[in-house]
């Protein structure tokens, strides 16, 4: 994995997170990410930790572009140029058959 859990903390600050929890989110196809279930009191968030700024970048574009197309989860923050807050949409992770 890119990040240790020590460097949650930063998002924790940042993302104004107080008393959040982050659950590592895995899958075999989180290859260019980390991502984190968050939860805050009754509200539940997806951290997305992007270890390239290229990354980080394409999937802001396509989260907003896809937006008012696609059900796709909202960005609430974002920390540059690594991390991403957004929407939790309740599901299973999509299988490449």
């Amino acid at each position: 994995m890119f990040h240790a859990m020590d460097s949650l903390k930063l998002y924790h600050e940042r993302l104004k997170l107080k008393g959040a929890t982050f659950t590592l989110i895995e899958h075999e196809h989180a290859l260019v990410a980390e991502v984190y279930k968050v939860r805050q009191a009754d509200k539940e968030y997806i951290l997305k930790i992007c270890p390239d700024e290229r990354h980080f970048r394409r999937e802001v574009l396509f989260l907003n572009l896809l937006s008012e197309k696609l059900p796709v989860p909202h960005v609430i923050d974002v920390v540059e140029p690594k991390a991403i807050l957004m929407e939790y949409l309740p599901g299973n992770v999509m299988q490449l058959e």
